[in-house]
């Protein structure tokens, strides 16, 4: 009897990354944190395979993944957190050059991720909505994370992206 052939698993990897000059640009005092959804997300579930952030600032941060914009709510029964990160101010790897110096956080992270917010397939009484990555930067420091170009950082996510999420390419 012929047997059929198994097909190979061939994982698609996507980055996603926030930009400097619209996220993450509020000053954060010790113990509050800023949402943002960052867009550019192909699929809207995968596994979040590893976490950076590279900052001006040497701060202990806490990323908090949530499954909706909703973000933290005031009812239990909403809030949809889907993992934590936590990096130090001591996790952080000094790079200096030219005088700037910047600090490299890093996180093989594997949390689970699905944007519940997200229409992919849209019917014809609904509208597309493109996934998002929702993620909380909270200051875990007892100095405040200072507000626009002195305070600048860029969050990079790794994400390994569900097939069977992925809209056809047919």
């Amino acid at each position: 009897m012929p047997h059929s052939p198994v097909a190979a698993y061939k994982p698609s990897f996507q980055i996603v990354k926030s930009d400097k000059d619209d996220n993450f640009t509020t000053a954060i005092a010790q113990n509050t944190w800023e949402d943002e959804s960052l867009t550019g997300l192909k699929s809207n579930s995968g596994v979040l395979e590893s976490v950076q952030i590279i900052s001006k600032e040497n701060l202990a941060w806490r990323l908090i993944f949530w499954a909706t914009d909703g973000f933290f709510d005031n009812d239990v029964d909403v809030q949809k957190p889907l993992g934590v990160v936590e990096f130090a101010a001591n996790d952080a790897l000094t790079l200096t050059t030219g005088g700037q110096t910047r600090y490299l956080y890093y996180n093989a992270a594997a949390i689970p991720y699905r944007d519940d917010d997200a229409v992919i397939w849209a019917r014809e009484d609904e509208t597309q909505v493109s996934p998002e990555i929702h993620v909380s930067l909270f200051n875990s420091s007892a100095a405040a994370k200072t507000a626009g170009e002195d305070g600048e950082l860029s969050v990079q996510i790794v994400v390994r992206l569900d097939e069977m999420d992925q809209p056809s390419s047919r």
